[in-house]
């Protein structure tokens, strides 16, 4: 009797093992099962976070190249500047050889590219300094083409022209590398510049009397 208890005793215990490890396995199966899907969500939001954040990234790439466009383009040139600067050297070359003809062709080659300038591709913030320089620019033009026979004349606009033509290289660049020169003797001694294409120095205001004196003061790039 005893035998027949403990055997049965034996094969409740090992059925109560069996069912507690299969309870187990079962356990372990979901948490498993919940493991793997709460990886792939996570997984499936850091892709979607990540997709995000690239798109973000590309966006604000876009707009910071938009901005650099913007800033390149309203500085080198839609303001038609190159026309300015090149009959300005024309005018200045002419001085420099004591060719008052040509100084008021070059002058008035000048005074057309001034009026072409594009004003409304100019910086509200900048507007009234560069309209000041255009209305200044014009009427020393106009001296210089009007005085063809008065070479001084010319030569004494032409230091005023200067002033106005290196604030529009400063402010909007001048789309190649020029030479702030100057010369301490011009005007009684008080001194005056001129911008020039290259660093040797050829005076403007002297022309062949003293081709030679003056020094270079700025690099403009």
């Amino acid at each position: 009797m005893k035998t027949i208890i403990t055997v049965a005793f034996v094969a409740i215990t090992l059925t109560s093992c069996k069912k507690f490890e299969t309870n187990n396995q079962n356990t372990r199966m979901q948490e498993d099962m919940d493991h793997s899907t709460t990886i792939y969500e996570n997984g499936s939001m850091m892709q979607d976070s990540a997709k995000m954040n690239g798109n973000m990234d590309h966006n604000n790439m876009a707009e910071k190249t938009e901005d650099a466009k913007t800033t390149v383009t309203t500085k080198q040139g839609d303001i038609n500047l190159q026309g300015v600067f090149s009959s300005y050297l024309a005018l200045k070359n002419a001085l420099v050889s004591d060719d008052a003809n040509t100084a008021s062709t070059s002058a008035g080659v000048l005074k057309n590219a001034v009026e072409k300038l594009d004003k409304s591709k100019i910086p509200s913030e900048k507007s009234a300094t560069f309209n000041d320089a255009v209305a200044d620019m014009e009427e020393h033009a106009s001296h210089i083409i009007g005085k063809a026979g008065d070479i001084e004349h010319q030569r004494e606009h032409f230091a005023l022209l200067s002033k106005d033509v290196y604030q529009l290289a400063k402010d909007f660049g001048a789309g190649q590398t020029l030479y702030k020169e100057f010369c301490p003797m011009y005007d009684d001694n008080k001194g005056g510049f001129w911008l020039s294409e290259r660093k040797e120095i050829k005076n403007p205001f002297f022309g062949k009397k003293m081709l030679k004196c003056g020094e270079v003061q700025e690099t403009l790039k």
